[in-house]
C-alpha cells in the first residue's frame, strides 16, 4: 500500500505538471495572437501589391478604343 508521503508527492507532481501545461497553453495563445496579426498584415500587403500590379498592367497596356467599343456592344 502506498504511503501517505508518496501520495502527497504524486499529487504535487501532477499539480506541477498541470501548472506547467497551463503556462505553455497561455504562451501558445499569445504566440497564436501574434501570428494572426502578422498574417493579417501580410494579407493586406498581398492585396495591395495585387491591386498595384493590376493598375500597372492597365498603364502599360491601356484599353484600345476598338476593344472598348466591342465590350460595349456585348452589353
Amino acid at each position: 500500500m502506498a504511503t501517505d508521503s508518496s501520495i502527497w508527492e504524486e499529487q504535487r507532481r501532477w499539480l506541477r505538471m498541470k501548472r506547467e501545461l497551463e503556462k505553455e497553453l497561455e504562451d501558445l495563445g499569445r504566440e497564436e495572437t501574434s501570428l494572426m496579426e502578422e498574417l493579417s498584415r501580410v494579407e493586406e500587403q498581398v492585396a495591395y501589391y495585387g491591386s498595384l500590379v493590376g493598375d500597372m498592367k492597365k498603364a502599360v497596356d491601356p484599353p484600345k478604343l476598338g476593344r472598348l467599343l466591342r465590350s460595349l456592344r456585348r452589353l
